[in-house]
Protein backbone atom coordinates (compact mmCIF):
# COMPACT_ATOMS: atom_id res chain seq x y z
CA UNK A 1 0.00 0.00 0.00
CA UNK A 2 1.22 3.48 -0.85
CA UNK A 3 -0.02 6.48 1.11
CA UNK A 4 0.19 9.77 -0.75
CA UNK A 5 -0.78 13.12 0.71
CA UNK A 6 -1.53 16.05 -1.58
CA UNK A 7 -1.87 19.38 0.19
CA UNK A 8 -1.97 23.03 -0.69
CA UNK A 9 -1.45 23.88 3.00
CA UNK A 10 -1.96 27.62 3.49
CA UNK A 11 -1.00 28.41 -0.09
CA UNK A 12 -2.86 30.73 -2.43
CA UNK A 13 -5.78 29.67 -4.59
CA UNK A 14 -3.41 28.58 -7.35
CA UNK A 15 -2.02 25.92 -5.02
CA UNK A 16 -5.51 24.52 -4.43
CA UNK A 17 -6.02 24.38 -8.19
CA UNK A 18 -2.73 22.54 -8.67
CA UNK A 19 -3.66 19.96 -6.02
CA UNK A 20 -7.08 19.46 -7.61
CA UNK A 21 -5.53 18.92 -11.05
CA UNK A 22 -2.96 16.51 -9.61
CA UNK A 23 -5.70 14.52 -7.85
CA UNK A 24 -7.81 14.38 -11.00
CA UNK A 25 -4.80 13.12 -12.98
CA UNK A 26 -3.94 10.55 -10.29
CA UNK A 27 -7.47 9.16 -10.31
CA UNK A 28 -7.55 9.07 -14.12
CA UNK A 29 -4.22 7.23 -14.35
CA UNK A 30 -5.17 4.81 -11.57
CA UNK A 31 -8.44 3.99 -13.30
CA UNK A 32 -6.59 3.37 -16.54
CA UNK A 33 -4.22 0.97 -14.74
CA UNK A 34 -7.08 -0.70 -12.80
CA UNK A 35 -5.66 0.51 -9.47
CA UNK A 36 -7.93 1.35 -6.53
CA UNK A 37 -7.80 4.88 -5.13
CA UNK A 38 -9.40 5.89 -1.84
CA UNK A 39 -9.87 9.58 -1.09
Amino acid sequence: MILLQLSSAQGPEECCLAVRKALDRLIKEATRQDVAVTV
